[in-house]
């Protein structure tokens, strides 16, 4: 059979799952702070909240 070793098949199994796992969370991380950032932003700015009177 041609290919890589998989989780359960090969010396390195965990290794590369911990290293897949740690770029998901270090990529959720970064995408939140990035949409925190510019919703304060765009806050500032703008604004997100619209009068009450428009609201109704």
């Amino acid at each position: 059979m041609y290919g890589k070793d998989g989780l359960f098949f090969g010396n390195h199994s965990f290794y590369l799952l911990g290293i897949q796992v740690m770029s998901v969370v270090i990529t959720g991380t970064w995408s939140g702070l990035i949409t925190i950032i510019l919703l304060k932003f765009i806050d500032k700015i703008v604004g997100l909240k619209i009068e009450h009177d428009e609201e109704l």
